[in-house]
C-alpha cells in the first residue's frame, strides 16, 4: 500500500491518497566482505518470526489515537474511556484503512524500538522479538498499527533523511553500532515513488570494488537476512522486489537523483504526535520535552478508483503545481510538500 500525503502550507491542505502497490523483497544476503558496521541485530533473534500482512488483524483503537496525540482527541472520557471526537474518529479508520495493503512500516519501526530497549518482548508474550505470536495477540497488533501511523505524523515523520545513496550509505556507517543513540528504519521507492516499503537495516559489508552490502531484516521474508548493494562509485543502490517469492522479481533501483532511498530515526517516534485534525495549538511534546505548536493544515482522504489509481494535483494562483501531471509526480509551490507512505499490498 502507498499513500501520498501531499503539505500545502501557504494554503494550509493536506491531501492523503491511498493507492495500492505491491512489494516485497528477496535479495538474497551474500557472505564474503568484511564488515565496516554491524549493529548487532540479527532478523532472527529482534525480527518478528511471522511475515508482514494486510487486513484481517486489529488495528488502532481510540486508546492508540489519544496515547498518539493526548486527551485532546477524545470528546468524551466517561469511566476513563477516550471516545474519539467525530474528526479523530474518522483519522483512525482511514489510517486503518490504509493499513489493509501492509504493515511493513510498523513492523520495521518496531523491531527497532525492541531493541532500543525502548519497551519490552516481555510485555507481548515473549522473551525476545522472534518468540512473539501474531494470533491471538491483539497487544502486539495494535502496537505494529501504532508504529505504522508513526509514518504520517510530526515529529516521527519530519526527521525523515532523504539522500544520494553514498549519503544514506555513510549515515549508515556511523551509525550501525552496539549501543548507538539512534537507529534508522528504511523507505524505498521507485524513481517515481511507487511500489514503497520499508524494512530495517542492521549492519554494512565491503564487497570491495566500491560496493557495498547493507544487510537488512526483511519483514516480507522472516528470519532471512537480506541484502540491498549500494555502489558508492556509481552512487547507486539496488536492491530486488517480487509480490511473493515464488515469482520472478525485479529491480528496484535508485541514484542520487532519484532520492528514493530515506532513513527514518526511531527516537521520534516515541513521543507525544501533533495532532493533525485538532484546532490550532494543540501541539507535541519535541525532543527537548518542551511542548511545540502543531501543524496548520487540513487533511482530505480519496479513495482510489476501480484501477487503483489516484492522481491528485494541486495548482496555486500563480499556476505552479503539485501532485502528477502526465503521470509524474511534480512539486513546484513553495513552502509545500509531499510524503509517501509506506506499505505493501498482498
Amino acid at each position: 500500500m502507498l499513500s501520498k500525503i501531499f503539505r500545502v502550507v501557504n494554503a494550509a491542505v493536506l491531501v492523503t491518497v491511498l493507492l495500492a502497490i505491491t512489494f516485497a523483497a528477496p535479495s538474497r544476503a551474500l557472505s564474503q566482505g568484511a564488515f565496516v558496521a554491524d549493529s548487532g541485530f540479527r532478523p532472527e533473534v529482534d525480527g518478528f518470526k511471522f511475515e508482514n500482512y494486510g487486513a484481517g488483524f486489529q488495528d488502532l483503537t481510540p486508546a492508540d489515537v489519544q496515547r498518539l496525540f493526548g486527551d485532546q482527541v477524545c470528546a468524551s472520557l466517561a469511566d476513563g474511556k477516550c471516545t474519539l471526537t467525530p474528526p479523530g474518529q474518522q483519522w483512525m479508520e482511514n489510517i486503518n484503512k490504509g493499513m489493509n495493503g501492509g504493515h511493513c512500516e510498523g513492523f520495521a519501526a518496531l523491531s527497532l524500538v525492541f531493541y532500543m530497549q525502548k519497551q519490552s518482548p516481555n510485555e507481548f508474550g515473549g522473551g525476545r522479538v522472534y518468540d512473539l505470536d501474531l494470533q491471538g495477540n491483539e497487544k502486539l497488533q495494535r502496537e505494529i498499527a501504532l508504529y505504522w501511523a508513526t509514518q504520517t505524523t510530526s515529529p516521527a515523520n519530519a526527521g525523515e533523511i532523504k539522500g544520494t545513496p553514498n549519503e544514506i550509505l555513510d549515515i549508515l556507517i556511523n551509525s550501525l553500532k552496539p549501543g548507538a543513540a539512534e537507529t534508522y528504519t528504511f523507505g524505498l521507492f521507485k524513481p517515481d515513488m511507487t511500489g514503497g516499503h520499508a524494512n530495517t537495516p542492521y549492519a554494512v559489508q565491503d564487497l570491495g570494488g566500491g560496493k557495498f552490502a547493507v544487510k537488512i531484516y526483511e519483514n516480507n521474508f522472516p528470519g532471512t537476512p537480506l541484502d540491498m548493494i549500494i555502489d558508492r562509485n556509481a552512487n547507486t543502490w539496488s536492491y530486488n522486489a517480487t509480490t511473493n517469492p515464488n515469482e520472478p522479481s525485479s529491480l528496484y533501483t535508485g541514484d542520487a537523483n532519484t532520492k528514493t532511498l530515506s532513513l527514518t530515526p526511531t527516537t521520534p517516534r516515541l513521543t507525544k504526535q501533533a495532532c493533525p485534525f485538532c484546532d490550532a495549538g494543540s501541539g507535541f511534546t519535541g525532543r527537548n520535552g518542551l511542548e511545540q505548536a502543531a501543524p496548520k493544515f487540513n487533511q482530505v482522504w480519496l479513495d482510489r478508483d476501480p484501477n487503483g489509481k489516484v492522481h491528485l494535483l494541486i495548482t496555486d494562483e500563480q499556476g505552479k503545481r503539485l501532485g502528477y501531471v502526465n503521470g509524474k509526480l511534480v512539486s513546484e509551490i513553495p513552502g509545500a510538500s509531499f510524503r509517501s507512505v509506506r506499505g505493501k499490498d498482498l
